[in-house]
């Protein structure tokens, strides 16, 4: 179910969901102007078929270096509460447009971030239909507000006498993008 809150203590940059910390998945779409940068962390429970977004960073006009700024800054939490925070060296994906390798590169030679693209080439149908096929997405409202509108505007096309059509469209889906990149590893399974 779309937009139901997750259940949450927080540490600085952890998450511990409802006693047991998750194995975070780390995503991102990468932009400058009009469209944002967008870094989201989420955590997949493939056994109940349920995901679960818990952090999102967004950005314009931001360049390379501080845009991984925020990245190193989001990967690094304590793993337990009260525990000393540290940076978790955990593979990001990011979008594989041209600008998106110039970032990649900076993000690797000076942060020493593990950044991939995303293999992303004709997915978006199948991973718009993975995700609607999960049991249950839980948004933290409080903690990603754009990527919860996001998610509770997007619908279907319309055709000219108002029926639905079998069509998504594309635009304002920046955080669903990176969600999308971060799973298709699972969307490719099934």
């Amino acid at each position: 179910m779309c937009g139901k809150e997750a259940p949450t203590k927080s540490t600085r940059r952890g998450l511990l969901m409802e006693g047991y910390m998750l194995q975070p998945v780390k995503l991102m779409t990468l932009g400058w102007f009009p469209d944002p940068w967008r870094f989201v962390r989420c955590a997949w429970e493939p056994s109940e078929r349920r995901l679960l977004i818990f952090e999102e960073h967004s950005a314009n006009k931001t360049m390379p270096i501080d845009t991984g700024k925020i990245v190193v800054d989001a990967l690094t939490f304590p793993d337990e509460p009260g525990g000393e925070p540290y940076f978790h060296n955990q593979i990001v994906y990011a979008d594989d447009t041209p600008d998106s390798k110039v970032q990649m590169n900076t993000w690797r030679r000076e942060l020493g971030i593990r950044v991939h693209a995303a293999r992303k080439a004709r997915m978006r149908r199948l991973s718009y239909e993975w995700l609607a096929g999960l049991r249950e997405i839980v948004i933290d409202s409080d903690r990603c507000p754009l990527t919860f509108a996001e998610f509770t505007l997007k619908e279907f096309e319309r055709d000219k006498e108002g029926n639905w059509i079998d069509e998504i469209p594309d635009g304002n889906d920046h955080s669903i993008d990176a969600v999308r990149y971060a799973m298709l590893d699972d969307i490719l399974r099934g």
